[in-house]
């Protein structure tokens, strides 16, 4: 058994164990110890931080039956199989679980009556998915049980196919667009071909089995250095030649980056392997330093950052982030309910309260000055409706987890999606007219190529073998606005039409 092991930069982590082998205390490299308890049978009954409040852990018919910590209390019933069956939070809410004869789940309850179901076949794979909002998604396996299609709630197929070892060589998208990999005989991939036909390659060093180049589809290049024992990335070369580099702790840490502009920053670590200082080096010579003071579980308690400004954090017995105080008008001070989430939150005068509903998701907003704003779900979590004031604000539509409609007052919007869930069209309509419409075109490998809009005319879009913007045309210019950029990706001209001086 492990019982002292000493860093490359000389920290000490200690272990000590009880008479039947178990781990009753762990001490770090800066002193502080966590304490492990154990029942009569050897069960974890507890877990004492070095300063925070413990974690206790009870159990029935030898399984976990509850989780105390702090006032808040987690308590999981099971089957005789020891299946969790029903969850309980700290605030009541249940979320129930069903399993079949062979213990595969077949569905989830959640506290809003929401079902998530599952269907397996006899291997025991999932062959069918159905979501709480009514959408469902279909799988296939190949003889081997690798995934071969996959269809999601609105009936998209998106097809992958394997080679003789397991390996993915091409996914076909709903629109029949293709990527294709390339192997090597130790399983390295050696080249990808995109949905436009582009080829990327990629290219190791003898013994290295981490990627040493990669070869663009216009020719440039991108190479890699582990100039390092535990090969660690220690430089970058980009495709205009800048260098990246990386210099490293003993024990793996960055200690210094410079990067490929020529600024050089350097870091200094704890025994725990914590941020304590970051200085960032000048061209003339100067240096920005801010430090970082930390209590015994590495939470940060003082930033002083360059200009000698001081933000202090503070944290309460189960280690939330309770206040962030920099000196100024305004501290920051916040509460938090028995799951941890953040019910109030103050700056000056102001505050901000937080309600949930039974499944976690945000239901009410308080505003400083008194102002509710209430969201409403369907089942699944798609928001349906948002109040000011008991007052309707917007209505939202949603399909299998796309917007569909959004009313805004008198306004409607409408939203139609392609294959591939990208945004086809946009229209905004006041009562029965319509007012304003959106359509968007894309390429194979999704890049936006044309926007037509009915206010502003048509907008084409251009990439170059990088997809990268390199030319944007306007029905209402005579001249295209053009782009230029270096090998790198940095952009050096930017040609926008106009008047000149």
């Amino acid at each position: 058994r492990l019982v002292r092991q000493v860093a490359a930069d000389g920290g000490e982590q200690l272990k000590a164990y009880d008479a039947q082998g178990r781990l009753v205390a762990e001490q770090d490299a800066l002193g502080a110890v966590t304490e492990y308890h154990y029942d009569d049978v050897g069960r974890l009954i507890a877990l004492i931080p070095p300063d925070d409040a413990p974690t206790s852990y009870e159990y029935r018919n030898g399984f976990l039956h509850s989780r105390p910590r702090g006032d808040a209390v987690w308590t999981y019933r099971r089957n005789a199989q020891g299946d969790v069956t029903e969850a309980v939070d700290p605030d009541g809410h249940v979320t129930h679980y069903h399993y079949d004869a062979q213990g595969r789940l077949l569905s989830i309850r959640y506290p809003d009556s929401g079902r998530h179901v599952f269907v397996w076949n006899d291997l025991g794979q999932l062959v069918e998915e159905s979501l709480p909002d009514g959408g469902v998604r279909k799988f296939s396996y190949d003889a081997l049980g690798r995934r071969i299609t996959a269809q999601d709630e609105h009936g998209a197929v998106t097809h992958q196919a394997w080679d003789a070892v397991g390996r993915l060589i091409q996914t076909t998208s709903p629109t029949g667009a293709t990527r294709a990999f390339s192997y090597s005989a130790y399983g390295q991939i050696t080249a990808e071909r995109d949905e436009l036909g582009r080829i990327t390659r990629y290219e190791y060093d003898d013994d290295l089995h981490l990627v040493s180049r990669r070869i663009n589809p216009d020719g440039t290049r991108l190479q890699y250095r582990y100039d390092h024992a535990q090969l660690l990335l220690t430089e970058i070369e980009n495709e205009s030649g800048e260098k990246y580099r990386l210099d490293y702790t003993p024990t793996g840490l960055i200690r210094q980056e410079t990067g490929f502009d020529g600024r050089r920053t350097a870091y200094a670590y704890d025994r725990n392997g914590h941020l304590l200082e970051k200085t960032e080096f000048g061209d003339d010579g100067s240096t920005l330093v801010t430090g970082y003071q930390r209590d015994a579980a590495g939470r940060l308690l003082l930033k002083t950052l360059p200009d000698g400004v001081e933000v202090s954090y503070r944290y309460n017995r189960l280690g939330r982030l309770v206040g962030v105080d920099d000196g100024q008008d305004h501290p920051l001070a916040f509460e938090y309910d028995l799951q941890d989430r953040l019910v109030r939150e103050h700056q000056g005068w102001g505050t901000l309260r937080y309600t949930y509903d039974a499944c976690g998701q945000l239901s009410r907003l308080r505003l400083p000055d008194n102002s509710k704003l209430d969201y409403h779900y369907a089942k699944g979590g798609a928001l349906t409706a948002i109040d000011l004031n008991g007052a309707l604000l917007t209505r939202h539509v949603y399909q299998n987890g796309r917007e569909q409609q959004r009313q805004q007052g008198l306004l409607l919007s409408e939203y139609t999606y392609d294959e591939q869930g990208r945004l086809r069209a946009h229209a905004v309509g006041h009562q029965r007219s319509a007012l304003y419409r959106r359509d968007f075109a894309y390429s194979a490998n999704g890049n936006l190529e044309h926007i037509a809009d009915t206010r502003h005319g048509q907008r084409s879009y251009t990439y170059d073998a990088l997809d990268r913007l390199i030319r944007v045309r306007h029905t209402r210019d005579d001249l295209p606005e053009n782009f230029a950029h270096d090998p790198a990706g940095t952009l050096l001209m930017q040609d926008r039409p106009g008047p000149t001086q």
